[in-house]
């Protein structure tokens, strides 16, 4: 007993003691920040946004990284901004890229879209978009020996150029339908129009490639002998979900979707708004193994 009662006292004395990291290398070095500073630091990467939130007048840059459109923010007044985002295939795009392709200074947007979220990325659906009007540079003083400078010459096509003067002044409709080439100057047979509503379809979702997947629509009870194009969906989280139910269930799953449709580079897209399963089939099929 005499000895027992020391060990006691020492045990209860580190049980009460405060916690030092066991880390190697690790413990008490100046400067290291924890996991609670990392997440609160100004310079950590901004949060994601959630899903069906807006980005109202938002400035910045439209940017190609590979076969991708990205919107790259400006900085607000303390130098923040959120991260980049994939601006998702519309109408909207096709106009925007037409500026950027078409000019030779940067385009700056003011841009109102909504947000979508998918595999851990916020993509960018644009609703309304305008030029933004740049900030003067201040004029140069003109020397006595200087004339008046001859104006630049009219490289740029007359038609670009005033719509890019009508956007910025609001004389002309923020979203425009974009000029194609004569390879393109017919849609295709079977394109839809841009805002066009799917109601409860039912439908397939199979994979087009290692990254894409397509919508595969039954035949319309109404007219057996219609067959409706494929529609590629948007990211947002009902396709996760959806790729979820495929990856389990197997790609021959019926899915009855709502969603709307949208239009790039003469192809149809649906944005996935509402999913549900054919229980009627459901029943009968097992997880994929």
């Amino acid at each position: 007993m005499p000895r027992t009662l020391p060990l006691f006292l020492v045990l209860l004395a580190c049980a009460s003691a405060p916690a030092i990291a066991s880390e190697p290398g690790r413990a008490n070095q100046p400067g290291r920040m924890g996991r609670e500073h990392l997440e609160t630091s100004p310079s950590a990467e901004p949060p994601l946004l959630t899903e069906g939130s807006f980005v109202r007048s938002a400035r910045g840059r439209l940017g190609r990284l590979g076969s991708d459109w990205l919107f790259f923010f400006d900085a607000d007044a303390s130098g923040s901004s959120p991260r980049p985002m994939p601006v998702m295939p519309s109408t909207a795009l096709m106009e925007m890229k037409r500026l950027v392709e078409s000019r030779a200074a940067t385009i700056t947007f003011s841009l109102t879209a909504e947000i979508f979220l998918y595999r851990g990325q916020n993509h960018l659906l644009p609703r309304t978009f305008a030029v933004a009007a740049n900030a003067p540079k201040p004029a140069e003083p003109i020397r006595p020996d200087q004339g008046p400078q001859p104006a630049e010459p009219r490289t740029r096509d007359p038609a670009t150029g005033d719509l890019l003067r009508g956007m910025e002044t609001g004389d002309l409709p923020r979203l425009q339908r974009p000029r194609r080439s004569a390879e393109a100057a017919h849609d295709p047979p079977g394109l839809r129009r841009e805002g066009e509503f799917l109601k409860a379809r039912r439908a397939r979702l199979e994979r087009e490639s290692a990254t894409r997947w397509r919508l595969v629509f039954d035949n319309d009870a109404a007219e057996p002998s219609k067959q409706d194009a494929p529609l590629r969906p948007l990211p947002c989280m009902t396709l996760e979900r959806m790729e979820n139910v495929a990856q389990r269930f197997g790609e021959s799953v019926p899915l009855i979707v709502s969603g709307q449709v949208f239009v790039y580079e003469g192809e149809n897209f649906i944005l996935p708004t509402m999913l549900t399963l054919d229980f009627a089939d459901v029943g009968e099929i097992k997880p994929a193994q």
